[in-house]
């Protein structure tokens, strides 16, 4: 049996965790046959099905699984390679940082305080990619996560941010004539976040509030969101923050928890004085918005 290719292995675990292969293919740079081909040919060179093909996307088989597994252990030490390389060359002069957030976090949390973090490093060169998967980050491709979810992997460095303000908002051409404690969720239109977000707090509240019937919308930004409900097309989930912005009105009798977020970095690098003061900043950042 040949040995497997790298590249063949890693379209796989972006389609595996994107559930989908356009937007692996997006995320790789290169054209979705050619991510067929190459998970094709993995497919061949293991003599194994890795993958549940249908219209509305793929995932992986039982076995497929248990290779992931096994990417994720690889990758883990092939990226500790390329960041030990990067630290030695860079230790003491980094000019270059990349984290890796939602839109939301770079647009609305992080980009408006970067005035505080410019003196102390005015050469540096931030690289921000709007993101919510790990992938980034085992592959050595990114720096800093700012993640919805605490990651499994015992390998990475976690640190709780302080939590997001959630509430429900509803326009004032939806709301209309009525009072708030007229408005209830189950009876409304709501435009909500998109299910290719994985396994986020918001995503498991649709169950939870029981309005997996009544969705107009559904967005993966949630600055999109915001506006849909502007315009009226229903309530929305949103930061507390961004719907007071837009003079939105909030509805309090409708309880929703607070957002949780993560930090998330390689441990290899705490000892950077650069990074570790960026991560610094990224704490003071979401505290700034409770």
């Amino acid at each position: 049996m040949n040995e497997p290719d790298w590249e063949a292995l890693r379209a796989f675990h972006l389609v595996a965790e994107a559930g989908s292969f356009t937007k692996a293919a997006e995320r790789l740079g290169c054209a979705v046959s050619t991510v067929m081909r190459r998970i094709d040919g993995l497919e061949q060179t293991l003599g194994l099905n890795l993958l549940h093909r249908a219209q509305a996307g793929a995932v992986p088989t039982d076995v497929g699984k248990t290779i992931l597994e096994s990417i994720d252990q690889a990758s883990q030490s092939l990226g500790q390679i390329t960041r030990q390389a990067r630290q030695f060359h860079h230790f003491r002069d980094r000019q270059t940082v990349r984290i890796s957030a939602t839109e939301t976090a770079i647009n609305d949390i992080l980009i408006p305080e970067i005035s505080k973090l410019r003196p102390k490093f005015p050469n540096l060169l931030l690289e921000f990619e709007s993101s919510n998967a790990l992938a980034s980050l085992e592959f050595g491709e990114t720096d800093i996560a700012v993640r919805l979810a605490k990651p499994h992997q015992l390998e990475l460095v976690t640190r709780k941010l302080t939590p997001i303000r959630m509430a429900v908002f509803v326009s004032a051409a939806q709301l209309a004539e009525r009072d708030l404690p007229d408005v209830q969720l189950r009876e409304e239109p709501v435009v909500w976040i998109d299910s290719g977000l994985g396994d986020i707090a918001e995503n498991r509240l649709i169950d939870q509030l029981g309005i997996g019937e009544n969705m107009a919308l559904r967005a993966t930004s949630v600055r999109a969101l915001a506006l849909a409900c502007v315009h009226g097309e229903g309530l929305a989930l949103l930061p507390a923050y961004m719907g007071r912005d837009l003079g939105l009105i909030e509805v309090p009798h409708i309880s929703i928890p607070n957002r949780e977020v993560w930090l998330v970095s390689h441990p290899e690098t705490k000892r950077d004085p650069v990074l570790r003061a960026v991560r610094q900043w990224i704490v003071k950042c979401f505290e700034a918005i409770a």
